[in-house]
């Protein structure tokens, strides 16, 4: 749903015509498509993908890294929560500064903007792409009822529900229409 696969494509094609590593963040509210871009992304490039769970820093991790001659993406899920702290932060930043073999593509996602080191995000070299998700647009809404509520007439309670919650996600959307097909 949404636009995540021609943003994914976006994303593919600007690290092709270009020569240089390309940075990706995307931020906002749990359950809005930012796993689901970064996944696609992936999925799409058919380069290997080197997910990072740890806080990796140093020398060593550099080394690594720029050992890796081939385009490959790594990939930080919740990048505020592996790397959360400033300290860890700013040692991952020279990373993003640093000279490799072969591009790299650097995605990141995160649900707190505020806790991402603000030279991370001014700084187009570092990340060229930021996108911040937010409550699902109407059309997406409509879209994932008309596939998934059984019964159609159910649609326009539904909608006086999600119209109270103030920022619908896909998992809200998705467990509400789960509920009501069930009862």
């Amino acid at each position: 749903y949404g636009d995540s696969e021609k943003i994914a494509k976006r994303y593919l094609n600007t690290f092709a015509n270009q020569t240089n590593n390309l940075g990706i963040l995307l931020t906002g509210l749990k359950g809005t498509g930012k796993s689901v871009t970064a996944k696609l992304t992936c999925d799409k490039s058919n380069m290997p993908v080197i997910l990072i769970t740890e806080p990796f820093i140093g020398d060593g991790f550099k080394s690594f890294l720029s050992n890796i001659s081939q385009e490959v993406i790594i990939f930080v899920d919740e990048f505020e929560k592996v790397y959360y702290d400033v300290g860890l932060q700013n040692s991952f930043l020279s990373i993003l500064d640093g000279i490799f073999e072969g591009k790299k593509i650097f995605i990141f996602t995160s649900n707190d903007k505020n806790n991402i080191n603000q030279y991370m995000i001014n700084r187009p070299g570092r990340v060229h792409y930021l996108r911040e998700y937010d409550a699902l647009d109407s059309s997406i809404i409509n879209d994932v009822i008309e596939d998934n509520l059984k019964n159609k007439n159910h649609k326009t309670g539904l909608l006086e529900v999600l119209n109270i919650l103030s920022n619908v996600t896909m998992d809200m959307l998705i467990s509400l229409i789960k509920e009501m097909n069930l009862y």
